[in-house]
């Protein structure tokens, strides 16, 4: 599933930037991106534990919040 080669289309408009310059911000995070990332992607998801796909995704949004961006 997904869009071959979409993201070089994107790319040109892709400038980066430190975490911090969106300090004080707010932050909408679409959570089935993470949910994707944690359950098919990370090694140290445990089947036998489903709690870990829900640490994982703890830990992203208390880097966010660490930062000083709200994760809303």
């Amino acid at each position: 599933m997904g869009i071959k080669r979409l993201f070089s289309y994107f790319k040109p408009l892709i400038v980066e930037t430190n975490i911090s310059e969106f300090k004080g911000m707010h932050l909408g995070i679409d959570g089935m991106a993470w949910l994707y990332q944690a359950f098919f992607g990370f090694h140290e998801y445990d089947e036998t534990n489903p709690i870990a796909l829900i640490r994982i995704i703890e830990r992203k949004i208390s880097l966010l919040e660490n930062a000083g961006i709200k994760v809303v």
